[in-house]
């Protein structure tokens, strides 16, 4: 595991500039990040997977570079309902509607 790409993917992810906003977040100096970086001192993982937990972001992207499409949760959705328009919400509910009926309950 390449300590070096862990942290160029945790501030790509996260929308940083640099090293020193990274530290900032992951409450670490800089010298941590840059021994880390650099192979000095053994990077601690857990820090860098509860990052990535609380920032919704994913842990095999951030450790592994893997990219993976995430799976929607509830809490995704209830989200993007809230910034709509009742008039579209409501519209949302019922083509959810549709989606699920039986094909004998379906009218035409």
């Amino acid at each position: 595991m390449n300590s070096e790409l862990i942290i160029k993917r945790s501030i790509e992810a996260l929308g940083l500039r640099n090293q020193n906003e990274l530290a900032n977040i992951l409450n670490v100096s800089q010298k941590t990040i840059s021994s880390w970086s650099t192979g000095r001192t053994e990077i601690r993982l857990k820090i860098f997977i509860e990052m990535a937990n609380d920032n919704d972001l994913s842990v095999d992207y951030i450790l592994y570079g893997k990219r993976q499409s995430k799976a929607i949760t509830k809490d995704m959705i209830v989200k993007t309902l809230k910034k709509l328009p009742f008039d579209e919400v409501m519209q949302v509910i019922k083509e959810l509607g549709l989606l699920f009926q039986t094909p004998t309950q379906v009218r035409v």
